[in-house]
């Protein structure tokens, strides 16, 4: 997806208007307001597609309902003496798609707007039905990196790193690493398998889209559950600690992430050294009209029927800056 236009360029009256045309609230008014804006301002339309590009990534998820269509009509006229000239005619169109007798249609708009910036197709969506039903479990279910042995750290000047194979998809956050702990500790930490381990500081977490061994995907059925196991260690371990999972459908991560819970659970991390952990993930026996958040927006994206969804599993600590945990040696499993 492209980025949006620097903030120097993007002011909060076009910020507001967008944001009511995307959120279905646009007054008469502020639809004549922003027609006209578009009309005048390059770089308001350039921030217009880039914020709808990624509403409609969203919002794929759940079905086509309504349209916005730029149209400029470009015409070649010589006049007399004053030889030619060029005529623009320029329209912006609001509500249901109508047919076109030049045979134009959304994805001849979008190609326009990839090369010149002066259409824009956008269907907005609410809901579609959901797949018949969640896919058979043929395989294990598998997790990638499990010890976080996939970076070899032995080499490095550095026995730390943000870049944490497997464990990003989606999200990233510089307060999450990999370790190679003994090193690390100056021989006071042993890695439970292997040499290395997740290291958790304060508010963060990490992230992995499921997969099964046939490299399917896990998708969300009512009912079905999953336990989350492995070895957790409190380094500040005199206060207890939090630890908690989730199993989430993330319907878009960039520029804002849009994602939907469908089972969480926890645990606490008290006293010292390496202990293990179980959270069992239950996902939810009815998965329809589903709640999900913005990441950087006050109202909800719409609800949505998670049932047949991919999951992604999401490990958080949610503990003050000064908390650390270590974790190694995952494994997940059906549970039952």
């Amino acid at each position: 997806m492209s980025e949006f236009p620097s903030d120097d360029l993007v002011d909060d009256d076009l910020t507001g208007l967008v944001n009511a045309w995307i959120d279905r609230v646009i007054t008469p008014e502020e639809t004549v307001a922003l027609q006209e804006r578009l009309k005048s301002d390059p770089a308001a339309r350039l921030y217009c597609a880039s914020r709808i590009r990624f509403d409609s990534e969203l919002h794929e998820v759940v079905g086509p309902q309504e349209r916005m269509e730029w149209v400029e009509v470009r015409r070649m006229v010589r006049s007399g003496t004053l030889g030619w000239e060029m005529r623009r005619e320029q329209t912006l169109r609001f509500g249901p798609a109508v047919n076109d007798k030049r045979g134009g249609s959304w994805r001849w708009w979008a190609l326009g707007l990839a090369f010149c910036g002066l259409f824009i197709a956008v269907f907005l969506t609410f809901r579609r039905p959901p797949p018949a039903s969640a896919a058979p479990v043929l395989s294990p279910i598998i997790l990638r990196n499990p010890g976080f042995e996939e970076l070899d750290l032995s080499k490095a000047p550095v026995p730390l790193s943000n870049a944490i194979i497997d464990w990003e998809d989606y999200f990233k956050l510089i307060r999450s690493n990999v370790v190679e702990i003994e090193r690390h500790s100056g021989g006071a930490i042993k890695a439970k398998g292997g040499k290395q381990v997740a290291m958790l500081i304060g508010s963060t977490f990490i992230t992995q889209s499921l997969s099964r061994e046939n490299k399917g995907p896990v998708l969300a059925t009512p009912g079905m559950t999953l336990v989350l196991r492995g070895w957790a260690m409190h380094q500040q371990g005199m206060s207890p600690a939090k630890l908690q999972a989730s199993l989430q459908f993330v319907a878009a991560a960039f520029p804002e992430m849009a994602q939907y819970e469908a089972a969480a659970g926890g645990v606490m991390l008290a006293g010292e050294g390496w202990q293990p952990f179980t959270i069992v993930l239950r996902v939810a026996d009815d998965l329809r009209e589903r709640d999900g958040i913005y990441s950087g927006r006050p109202s909800p994206p719409p609800r949505l029927d998670l049932t047949g969804r991919e999951l992604t599993l999401s490990i958080k600590s949610p503990n003050p800056p000064q908390t650390i945990i270590l974790l190694d040696e995952l494994t997940i499993l059906p549970g039952y």
